[in-house]
């Protein structure tokens, strides 16, 4: 379907390395020079049918993406497609009730590694191969050997997809040309959103919050858990978020708790004097440009 690659092979790859080239149903053979005249038309004609036929297959997938149909083959982890309408995604309460569990966990502050670490530990088989089973379909070898292993990237799919919420997403990707293998990414503002499609595995509150969540960089301390207050204050001056520190202090408080109360008296007083110090000297400047105002 390339005729710049076809005349190259023909014209001048096969001819420098003595390949004979014959191509039955368009009766050319290489070796006689007149079965070739019109080898550069139908090589021409051919990308051109499968650049229309392209065409076509857009227009229809796009009339069928804008009317709130889904284009994807399968569906996805946490629905089913209904036996009576393909177009139709109906709720997968054992895959769903999964779903609803990393949404949950991700609101209580675990993040996508803790999430897929603990469903690899609970033996929860992952998407992939449970929508292979369930529809009957071949799985990867991959799937096959590790099928309970989660990866943090499935977490985050799975949290980043608005189709949980019953609506129906299209038109994330797109290609430039036929020809390319790869696929681009749209921003959202050029995504097709459908409301209502289908049932809701999670509501829009709860959507919204875990993306709120993953937002938010929770940060362990000594104790080994986040604090429950992390992402909700913030600095009255600057308006940043704020985290909790505790090191070595905190240590100190539980196993000293006199030297713990000195330090912190010694770090207070400290920072009293230079305060005073600095306010002293404000206030003397002050002062001697007040004197030269006066005079």
């Amino acid at each position: 379907r390339d005729y710049l690659q076809v005349g190259f092979y023909t014209e001048v790859f096969f001819r420098e390395r003595g390949v004979r080239f014959i191509a039955i149903s368009n009766n050319i053979d290489s070796q006689n020079r007149d079965s070739t005249e019109f080898a550069p038309f139908l090589n021409i004609m051919a990308e051109w049918y499968a650049r229309d036929t392209s065409r076509k297959i857009k227009t229809v997938l796009h009339a069928k993406g804008n009317s709130g149909k889904h284009l994807t083959n399968t569906a996805l982890y946490g629905y089913r497609k209904s036996p009576d309408d393909k177009n139709l995604w109906l709720i997968d309460e054992e895959a769903a009730a999964i779903v609803r569990r990393i949404f949950q966990m991700t609101i209580d502050g675990k993040g996508p590694f803790q999430i897929a670490k603990a469903l690899t530990n609970e033996k929860v088989m992952c998407p992939s191969l449970y929508i292979s089973i369930r529809d009957g379909g071949r799985y990867t070898p991959a799937s096959a050997a590790e099928p309970y292993t989660w990866g943090d990237a499935t977490v985050k799919n799975i949290l980043a997809r608005p189709e949980y919420m019953g609506c129906t997403v299209n038109f994330r990707t797109h290609k430039n040309f036929y020809k390319d293998k790869k696929r681009e990414k749209r921003s959202q503002e050029e995504w097709a959103v459908f409301d209502g499609t289908q049932e809701a595995i999670v509501d829009a509150e709860t959507w919204r919050t875990a993306q709120k969540c993953r937002k938010v960089t929770r940060r362990k301390n000594s104790t080994g858990t986040p604090n429950p207050l992390t992402g909700l204050v913030y600095c009255a001056d600057c308006g940043s978020r704020m985290y909790n520190h505790m090191g070595t202090l905190a240590w100190k408080y539980d196993s000293q708790k006199e030297e713990f109360v000195r330090l912190v008296r010694e770090a207070a007083e400290l920072q009293s004097a230079e305060a005073f110090k600095t306010q002293k000297s404000q206030l003397a400047q002050s002062q001697k440009r007040y004197m030269e105002l006066d005079y």
